[in-house]
């Protein structure tokens, strides 16, 4: 049980630096991706770090975002080189599997991934670059706002404590 709930934070680094190579990343670059991977995992109840897992019983999650770069490695290798189909869909599959946010997540990376690749070409349209440029701008902005607006509002009889203590006889 206890390998279940640390293995995921110490595959998270190496899943990501596998991730970014398949993406064609330098191996300095994939450090680098493996490094910032190591720095996600902070104090937050609900993230993926070890508080999350143990406190709030994330375990799930924690699994997911783990997994999470090598589903968007693969999958950005196969929108790119049409390489790899049926590991692209494993991963992904294993990422939704385990949690499915991280997979909104990841099929929203992907999405947005296509839209910013075929922005770099010319188009024939060129009200259509800027139909694109507007729909990722809005997305920034109220991803932004929401971001920003967030704030928890705890109801008026909340008790001291998130867990009521045990009572024994």
């Amino acid at each position: 049980f206890q390998l279940s709930l640390w293995l995921p934070l110490v595959i998270g680094p190496r899943a990501a630096y596998r991730g970014m190579r398949v993406m064609g990343a330098t191996p300095w670059q994939a450090v680098a991706a493996a490094l910032c991977v190591t720095f996600i995992s902070g104090n937050s109840r609900w993230g993926s770090g070890a508080d999350g897992t143990f406190q709030v019983g994330l375990y799930t999650q924690t699994w997911a975002l783990a997994f999470f770069p090598l589903g968007l490695g693969y999958g950005v290798r196969y929108l790119l080189e049409g390489k790899n189909l049926p590991t692209a869909i494993a991963w992904g599959t294993l990422v939704f599997l385990c949690h499915p946010f991280a997979s909104i997540a990841l099929c929203i990376g992907l999405a947005v991934g296509v839209l910013a690749h075929y922005l770099q070409f010319p188009v024939r349209n060129g009200n259509l670059k800027l139909i694109l440029l507007g729909l990722l701008g809005l997305a920034f902005v109220l991803s932004c706002a929401a971001l920003a607006l967030d704030r928890p509002v705890p109801p008026e009889t909340a008790p001291e404590t998130a867990v009521a203590p045990i009572k024994f006889m």
